[in-house]
């Protein structure tokens, strides 16, 4: 008696030697596949991506670690001379739509960044309204009301802080770049 199996899609019977004799031939084609050698396979690592690939990480690195912009993300480190609260962490991101996020210490905020070559200027401002230590919510506020009196920006390139100017061009906000 003859064992019969049906081929997959087809009404036709599929003799059981031959369902032996599939699994042995794939094996047999890729061993001899891997006899030809690694110079009959290419490898994908053995040359480099091109410049203009997306994915190519290295190409889009940046090759000066100075920013050009005051576009990125940044972290408080002195408000008007007073220096910043170590434990308190008050950082900014200035997006290129024109979006500005952060923390002030204690609390989220968001609001519109304006940049028009050096000149910068926040709001409106919204921030959340959780509840911190006495020290941070000084900071915080402090912070957020500087912010509104922000009008232009530098970038101090011998230091790589970002310099946020007053109306008299005097600096109110330093910031280093995260």
């Amino acid at each position: 008696m003859t064992r019969q199996t049906h081929q997959p899609g087809t009404s036709q019977p599929l003799p059981h030697a031959r369902r032996r004799l599939l699994p042995l031939l794939a094996a047999s084609a890729l061993l001899a596949l891997g006899s030809l050698g690694p110079a009959a396979t290419p490898s994908l690592a053995d040359e480099p991506p091109p410049a203009n690939d997306p994915l190519n990480r290295e190409a889009s690195m940046p090759q000066s670690p100075a920013p050009a912009s005051p576009i990125g993300q940044w972290l408080l480190e002195d408000m008007q001379g007073a220096g910043s609260q170590e434990r308190v962490r008050t950082d900014l991101e200035i997006s290129a739509d024109g979006r500005a996020f952060g923390s002030g210490g204690c609390n989220r905020f968001n609001g519109e960044a304006k940049l028009s070559d050096n000149q910068l200027s926040f709001g409106p401002l919204m921030s959340t309204r959780m509840a911190c230590s006495e020290e941070a919510m000084k900071q915080e506020a402090r912070f957020l009301n500087t912010l509104e009196d922000v009008r232009s920006w530098k970038l101090d390139d011998e230091n790589q802080k970002l310099l946020l100017l007053g109306p008299e061009g005097e600096t109110l906000l330093t910031f280093s770049a995260l």
